[in-house]
């Protein structure tokens, strides 16, 4: 009972927005209030979770929509000053055929924005440039979803890969390896599934051993930077090896024209724009003085300890302990350091003449406009996941599937992980949720720690690419408002391939395992 009521609100969700094609935000406040209504009714929960509740979720929202408005300016910034432009006229002469298109925009360089980004970032830039070139915009959507979504855990700076160690006190080894041979042959699905959406079968066969090839160096380029102890920086070499690689395709294989000295200048303001953004995130984690500026202002929420009181079904008490929760370094903060590199991209477009202070207001009034309705959905979802876990519901999703799925654990396990991801739009809250409990629970059935915890931060950063929080994301610059129901439909079965594909997976490392012993 307590299960299927858990779940409610989850599914709620899902059958509103993809069989009723309600919007993000509708069916995000929906499933809020009834997950408020099944908490105080069901649940135990009292006026101090209620706050306490209320009070994380506004934190951890702004958390989450720190990242979601400056990776918007970011896009939007790159429109005023005719970048954009430039990537729909220019890159036809590099990548002619849509295949190519997508395999370079919506696999390797969402893959590169994800590496050094983070929430909703690689959607959110790489679709609008999409429709412009001329695909459809759910294709548009689509694409760089499944394209970034296998570099999520050891993308961002490693962030959802450290949190999964910080809450789980596992050692290094072989958890990362695990991690990243599983993320690895992911990505090789995921450049399939990519060409596949641009025409089917037909774009797939014709493309494929390209793909395959790009896939396989992305994926051992990530795996031997976790490997050599530069995990935070996986995703990034694996996207920077599939980007060499692509070059070399384009200029040895695919197209042997002369490309034009114009075209070259262009690209290399391109290029120049995105090299500040990187410039600036890794300034602001590596070099040892910007570090320690930044980290010393933090801001953290204090909670006392709470605990849900007897209810109508008799569910065991959950108790929520004392304690300082979410602690961000605010000047160090993705969204920040976003804010960072969009000034020093303004400068550097002005100095270019390529922006004037008329179209920098135009910049502002389009970014207020657009993510007014963006901001309350989020702020929903982020809620609802944070009353859910201090209700008890979230515990009872996982351990009801643990329980009564012991002998599938692998799969379950995977499963439990997207399925965090989904409720919090976050791999790295998916890992700080269920990392404990799997572990826990794969020492108790006899299954091999580490690769548990790996199939739950791998499952995660795939089951990342479904969550509402994160297709609003990418609706907010497509033209796609209200249409989040048809995305997530869409997604849903090819996050279901994935998902199972991971289950191949684990199961032949498990039989390895198993062999070795």
């Amino acid at each position: 009972m307590a299960l299927g009521l858990s779940l409610l609100p989850i599914l709620l969700i899902l059958v509103l927005m993809a069989a009723f094609n309600l919007s993000a935000e509708k069916a995000g406040l929906i499933g809020y209030l009834a997950c408020v209504a099944i908490g105080i009714v069901f649940f135990g929960v009292t006026k101090p979770i209620l706050y306490y509740g209320h009070l994380k979720g506004l934190w951890f929202a702004v958390d989450v929509l720190l990242i979601i408005w400056a990776s918007y300016l970011f896009y939007l910034v790159l429109e005023e000053a005719g970048i954009v432009t430039i990537m729909e006229e220019r890159l036809p002469q590099i990548a002619p055929s849509k295949g190519m298109q997508a395999y370079v925009l919506g696999w390797i360089f969402a893959s590169f924005l994800q590496g050094v980004g983070g929430f909703g970032v690689p959607v959110a830039v790489i679709a609008p440039i999409l429709i412009n070139l001329g695909f459809e915009p759910l294709q548009a959507i689509l694409i760089p979803s499944v394209g970034h979504g296998w570099g999520v855990t050891f993308g961002s700076l490693g962030s959802s890969f450290r949190a999964l160690l910080a809450v789980s006190s596992h050692p290094i080894y072989p958890l990362n390896l695990l991690s990243a041979i599983m993320l690895a042959l992911t990505c090789i699905l995921s450049g399939w599934i990519c060409l596949f959406l641009v025409d089917g079968w037909k774009e797939l066969r014709r493309s494929f051993l390209w793909v395959t090839s790009s896939g396989l160096i992305m994926g051992g380029f990530m795996l031997f930077g976790v490997w050599m102890g530069v995990w935070n920086l996986g995703t990034f070499l694996g996207a920077m090896g599939g980007l060499l690689w692509f070059i070399f395709l384009v200029r040895l294989i695919y197209n042997h024209q002369q490309i034009s000295p114009k075209t070259l200048r262009e690209l290399g303001v391109v290029f120049s724009g995105f090299g500040i953004l990187i410039g600036v995130i890794f300034a602001v984690n590596f070099i040892p003085f910007l570090v320690a500026l930044l980290n010393r202002v933090n801001f953290h929420l204090t909670i006392p300890a709470l605990e849900t009181v007897p209810s109508q079904l008799s569910i065991p008490s959950h108790a929520t302990p004392a304690g300082k929760v979410a602690q961000v370094a605010i000047l160090s903060h993705p969204g920040i350091v976003l804010f960072y590199a969009i000034l020093f991209l303004v400068f550097w477009f002005k100095y270019l003449g390529r922006l004037n202070s008329a179209s920098i207001r135009q910049v502002g009034t389009k970014l207020v406009r657009r993510l007014i309705s963006t901001t309350i959905g989020i702020w929903a979802m982020v809620t609802m996941s944070i009353l859910m876990e201090m209700s008890g519901m979230t515990n009872a999703i996982a351990h009801g599937l643990s329980a009564g799925f012991s002998r599938v654990y692998p799969l379950v396990s995977l499963i439990i992980g997207a399925i965090g991801a989904f409720m919090t739009g976050s791999n790295t809250n998916s890992n700080v949720l269920f990392a404990p409990l799997q572990m826990q629970t794969a020492q108790l059935l006899g299954y091999p720690t580490a690769l548990i915890l790996a199939a739950q931060t791998a499952a995660a950063s795939i089951g990342s690419t479904l969550a509402p929080a994160k297709i609003i994301v990418g609706t907010s610059t497509s033209g796609l408002k209200g249409k989040e129901g048809v995305i997530l439909r869409k997604l849903l079965p090819i996050v279901l391939i994935q998902i199972l594909f991971l289950a191949a997976i684990v199961y032949i490392l498990l039989g390895i395992e198993r062999i070795r012993l």
